[in-house]
């Protein structure tokens, strides 16, 4: 089978070079990398274009800059293979992943794949090191797998590791009732990777750290809050719709009241941040907004039962906002 990775890189001249050799190391060979400059100012078009001379596998475009949502979505129009991998340019794998992710598929079978991956510092290019390769795998069905995205036990790392698109292998036919959303700059993986669950049969989670995610501190998700932030408000009601599909079971219940309460937090959350952070005319804007969204949703979804102890909270927002953010800043 053959695996599309899909590549976007933007002013990311000091780190490609390491990401691109880390795909070149791959034990298994039957790969195209599919590498999108997203209209870069520094040196990152001269190295696509280097790597491209180097390895037919590599194909290279250069376009405007239109963010990484659109540009995963550009590349997929020119996918040839089987399976799609998502593979941020800062980023890079281990020589063993592609190798290793394939062993749990199965041709034909509607499998998505979810790497283990590591956190690594800005300088890191040690993508060879051990690893070990005697971690349990487990099987997930779509309703635990859509889940394990805001599941309360899980920790932070679980649920990133969820949420994201990179790391993970999906049959690439699953993207032909499911796009990145277009123009959107922050929180495009929360918008579709529930999606992309619900069509699979199975979505094997396999905890070996085979995927080198660099932490770096201009990273997109470390800036401070800002109104393009509430796209996020969307990917949550999009899900909550998504597992609506659900409610004819007791596990899709218990998800259906797990995506809802998430929703709630979410805007609760916003709204103590933006509170923090605007001032003036714009903190009234995004305030109404907020809270007439949190009204409507409740209006909407008043048949979803929710735990008696997180729903007085949660009910209390609407009419007093600004008290419930000041309680959940002091819960950090």
């Amino acid at each position: 089978m053959k695996i599309s990775i899909i590549i976007p890189a933007y002013n990311v001249e000091r780190f490609l070079g390491t990401c691109l050799d880390s795909v070149l190391a791959q034990t298994y060979k039957n790969w195209e990398v599919l590498l999108v400059d997203d209209g870069s100012t520094d040196g990152t078009p001269a190295i696509c274009d280097e790597y491209g001379k180097r390895d037919g596998r590599i194909r290279v475009w250069h376009k405007e800059n239109e963010g990484l949502s659109d540009t995963r979505q550009f590349a997929l129009a020119f996918a040839t293979g089987e399976y799609v991998l998502c593979l941020d340019s800062d980023d890079c794998i281990h020589p063993d992943c592609l190798e290793r992710a394939l062993s749990h598929v199965n041709e034909g079978c509607r499998t998505i794949v979810c790497m283990g991956y590591a956190y690594v510092p800005e300088d890191f290019s040690d993508y060879r090191r051990s690893y070990n390769d005697k971690a349990d795998c487990k099987n997930l069905t779509p309703i635990q797998a859509i889940r394990s995205i805001d599941e309360d036990e899980n920790d932070e790392a679980d649920r990133v590791g969820a949420c994201v698109v990179w790391g993970k292998l999906y049959p690439v036919r699953f993207f032909d009732h499911v796009s990145f959303p277009e123009h959107v700059r922050l929180h495009e993986d929360q918008k579709i990777n529930h999606r992309l669950f619900a069509q699979a049969e199975k979505i094997v989670h396999d905890p070996a750290p085979v995927y080198f995610y660099r932490t770096r501190e201009q990273s997109l998700i470390r800036k401070s809050w800002r109104p393009e932030r509430l796209y996020i408000v969307e990917c949550y009601t999009d899900r909550l719709e998504c597992v609506k599909e659900y409610a004819n079971t007791e596990d899709g219940k218990r998800l259906i009241e797990l995506v809802y309460r998430r929703l709630l937090i979410c805007i609760i959350r916003n709204y103590a941040q933006m509170r923090q952070n605007l001032r003036g005319s714009e903190r009234r804007k995004q305030s109404h907004r907020l809270t007439s969204r949190y009204r409507q949703l409740w209006k909407e979804n008043r048949k979803i039962e929710l735990p008696l102890k997180k729903k007085q909270v949660l009910w209390m927002f609407r009419f007093c906002p600004l008290f419930v953010a000041f309680l959940f800043r002091l819960r950090g």
